[in-house]
């Protein structure tokens, strides 16, 4: 709708992912992974022109690819880097009647603090 706003929904999309570690004991830990996501719709709101409606999204499942790197900080703590593509398309419906398919399909960038024990 040109950019228009016209809906709103909160969403769960967990995700299970299984990597590959290049270099497991060295300092710097470059590693690879592939996963598959599940995410959930709720709250579905409209707005604008169409306030009022009723907005149903399926829920979604597809793939997830990741790429990162664990820097060893001494033997149990490092700080992790990660880039994630996931795959999120859903179905909409407006007023029970589908209208459009929606490609979500968001990269995520983490930075984390890890002990290991």
């Amino acid at each position: 709708m040109d950019g228009t706003i016209v809906g709103d929904t909160e969403h769960l999309p967990p995700t299970f992912s299984i990597q590959y570690h290049f270099l497991p004991n060295g300092r710097f830990r470059p590693y690879a992974g592939i996963g598959i996501n599940y995410t959930t719709f709720t709250s579905e709101s409209t707005t604008g022109p169409l306030a009022g409606s009723d907005l149903s999204l399926d829920a979604s499942t597809g793939l997830a690819i990741q790429l990162g790197a664990d820097f060893m900080i001494n033997d149990n703590w490092l700080i992790n880097v990660d880039l994630r593509s996931i795959d999120i398309e859903t179905d909409a419906e407006l007023d029970g009647a589908p209208v459009a398919t929606v490609a979500i399909d968001p990269s995520v960038f983490g930075i984390n603090v890890g002990y290991r024990f």
